[in-house]
């Protein structure tokens, strides 16, 4: 039913003097300022059911940053390995920054690449026995590898994991990683660990594994040698330069790939 509403009474004129009485109706017509600031109300009420839903289960979004790759994985066990954005020290989101989460290892990892940029970068290596560090010629503010988290949440993300791992490529021509001498192997590469302590693959103590050698090939063609470091010491990583000693001839060449620093 249409609701009406009786507005007034008017007297109209007529020949024979009698006053006809008119009643005027008018639909009624509801007024939705209520509604209208009800309906904004619940809007406000989804969104922020949202926002507190987000906050206390983080999806690695730029406005909801996590933790770590471990705590998206428990709150959205169906996201895939990829890219999102961490917050690990909490508090401002303002420094988060981009990591590659590996939900296919377990535990899961959390990698952050370096900043500086080693692509497209080779070096003709001196005729000298001295080791030249690359991170001088590729950081000339520093000359350190550079990488996106700041000191805080380096230090966040060591304390909420147990191990941490990172691997170098070298690209060698003619370049060998290490020859052999008297009581072994001598290196030619080394790295620059985060405590100040240089790292090797044939020391007694820091060393790297050797997951694959062929530079010891001298051959003119591209070759590559890769080294790992696997570790509960936190504090050995990321790794902050290497360095490369110096040729015998000049035909030797070399190119560096930093890896990803993941923390499991």
């Amino acid at each position: 039913m249409i609701p009406f509403v009786r507005s007034d009474f008017n007297k109209d004129s007529s020949p024979d003097g009698m006053g006809l009485i008119q009643l005027k109706y008018y639909r009624s017509v509801p007024d939705n300022s209520n509604s209208k600031a009800a309906l904004t109300m619940f809007n406000l009420l989804d969104v922020l059911d949202i926002k507190v839903d987000s906050e206390s289960k983080p999806d690695g979004s730029k406005f909801f940053p996590a933790k770590s790759c471990a705590d998206i994985a428990i709150c959205h066990p169906e996201s895939k390995s990829g890219e999102y954005y961490l917050d690990p020290n909490g508090g401002a989101k303002t420094d988060a920054f981009k990591v590659f989460c590996d939900f296919s290892k377990s535990p899961v990892e959390t990698c952050v690449k370096p900043t500086t940029i080693f692509e497209g970068k080779e070096w003709n290596k001196k005729m000298s026995q001295q080791f030249q560090w690359v991170g001088q010629d590729l950081e000339t503010e520093n000359g350190q590898v550079m990488y996106e988290p700041r000191p805080t949440q380096w230090n966040s993300l060591r304390l909420d994991h147990s191990h941490v791992r990172q691997n170098v490529t070298y690209n060698c021509k003619n370049s060998a990683a290490y020859r052999t001498a008297e009581g072994g192997k001598e290196t030619l590469i080394k790295f620059l660990a985060s405590d100040s302590q240089e790292v090797t693959a044939f020391g007694r103590t820091n060393k790297m594994v050797v997951l694959q050698d062929e530079c010891h090939v001298k051959d003119d063609m591209w070759r590559k040698s890769v080294f790992e470091i696997d570790t509960p010491n936190m504090d050995k990583l990321p790794l902050r330069d290497i360095a490369v000693s110096g040729a015998n001839a000049e035909n030797e060449f070399y190119s560096v790939e930093m890896g990803s620093v993941c923390f499991y």
